[in-house]
């Protein structure tokens, strides 16, 4: 009788966890636990995989216990400080019991020591802000950096953000949702940063970016509390200078940004590069020329106070305008390719 060969267990483990991971991407979790049963090696690597997951959402413990979900947390990390195992990514969501403090820290103190390279924190509190730990610093590998709702506050001159990007200088993808505590930001030195996303945080008033491989940016202003009564939500003004990048910027998205006219056609003459643009409720811009042979696609969403549009852009495919007023100000129009137009009025 011919020896029955276990081929699948044999894989090497980078192969095993890279078809997990692509079961769980195209899937779900659930799928991705069902194939373990292949093996008990495949179980094993599944349960020490270098993408860690924190979640309220996926522990009921959070909820009715808060001591069993520490301790469930705990022992699914225990094997990565035991046996070295690598972290690549750590993500913590919705982890805002005012008893988790301490432990988030540990939690994230083992994915640094385990040189982390991707870290996502999200909270979905209303009111209550995770504050970044000073520990974070070390995070010296990191190349992908997504913080929702969390305090960087440290003193008048500076911030954890600051800090971070002068010690972290890895980071490939820097995304900041929320987050108080930062009022002047200059993003220097990460050679490698491509992404850029800078949303909705509060007291920002100026942002300078020297970031030569820059693609992607992507900023929203925060609204003044004390507008909040007037018609159209007031954003906190913000001056945003892109000091480098202008050759490799391919995606531009800026939503409540206080440029005036004349700001933003300087700035936007300075990308050649650019293919994708979307604006939202600038609401300072009344009048926008956009001269390209390089843009693809064009988002205007909601515009009450524009009164002229002048595209000459022969390349633009797709089109998409949503205004508050029945009028399409558009002077002037050469788009020769276009492909798609979506217009809401």
């Amino acid at each position: 009788m011919a020896e029955i060969i276990d081929r699948i267990s044999d894989l090497p483990a980078h192969i095993i966890y890279d078809i997990l991971r692509k079961v769980g991407k195209y899937h779900n979790l659930r799928e991705e636990a069902r194939m373990c049963i292949l093996s008990k090696r495949w179980s094993l690597i599944w349960r020490w995989r270098p993408d860690v997951i924190i979640s309220k959402y996926n522990h009921k413990g959070l909820k009715n216990n808060l001591e069993n979900f520490v301790k469930s947390v705990d022992d699914s990390l225990l094997p990565y400080a035991e046996h070295n195992l690598r972290i690549e990514t750590l993500c913590l969501c919705g982890l805002v019991h005012p008893g988790l403090t301490s432990h988030i820290d540990r939690w994230l103190n083992l994915a640094i020591k385990q040189n982390v390279t991707s870290l996502n924190m999200y909270s979905n509190s209303m009111n209550k802000y995770y504050s970044i730990p000073d520990a974070l610093h070390a995070a010296k590998m990191l190349t992908e950096l997504s913080l929702h709702r969390c305090s960087l506050e440290v003193d008048d001159s500076t911030n954890k953000l600051q800090q971070l990007i002068n010690t972290c200088q890895l980071i490939r993808n820097l995304s900041i949702d929320d987050c108080k505590g930062i009022h002047n930001l200059c993003v220097a030195g990460l050679v490698n940063l491509e992404k850029l996303e800078l949303l909705d945080c509060e007291g920002l008033k100026k942002i300078e970016i020297q970031a030569p491989n820059l693609r992607v940016f992507a900023f929203e202003g925060a609204p003044l509390s004390m507008y909040q009564k007037t018609r159209e939500v007031q954003p906190l003004p913000c001056t945003i200078n892109i000091l480098d990048g202008y050759k490799t910027l391919q995606i531009l998205k800026l939503e409540a940004a206080t440029m005036t006219d004349q700001e933003f056609e300087y700035k936007l003459s300075k990308f050649s590069a650019l293919e994708v643009l979307e604006l939202t409720r600038c609401y300072e811009i009344k009048k926008i020329k956009i001269v390209s042979h390089k843009l693809k696609r064009f988002t205007l969403w909601y515009w009450r106070n524009l009164e002229q549009v002048d595209l000459l852009t022969p390349n633009l495919r797709e089109f998409d305008f949503k205004s508050g007023k029945m009028c399409m100000p558009f002077s002037t129009m050469v788009t020769s390719n276009l492909k798609q137009t979506n217009i809401f009025l």
